[in-house]
């Protein structure tokens, strides 16, 4: 390996590590993620997070109601799904009470 070469692998090596450092974009496209997912979940699926089906509601329910979707009423609780600050070191999740 000539020193032209050697330069080269430092300067990629030295990117890397910068980057490695400002993790906070690749922690937004991730936080961004999960709430899409979580949104898509709730509103398609009406699955669990672990994937189980959400049983059906009662008669009296849907009438009082006036839908047969389970955990949904106004929107207030996929419109409530947001993640908390992003940083470099990630983001936590959190359910935001909407009123």
């Amino acid at each position: 390996m000539n020193a032209e070469s050697l330069a080269q692998l430092n300067k990629r090596i030295t990117k890397l590590l910068q980057d490695a450092e400002h993790m906070e974009p690749v922690w937004q496209q991730a936080a961004e993620y999960m709430v899409r997912s979580t949104q898509n979940r709730i509103n398609k699926t009406q699955t669990s997070p672990s994937g189980e089906r959400w049983a059906g509601l009662a008669a009296l329910t849907i009438k009082l109601k006036g839908t047969d979707w389970p955990l949904y009423a106004t929107g207030k609780l996929v419109g409530g799904i947001h993640t908390g600050d992003v940083d470099n070191h990630g983001f936590p999740g959190r359910l935001r009470r909407q009123v």
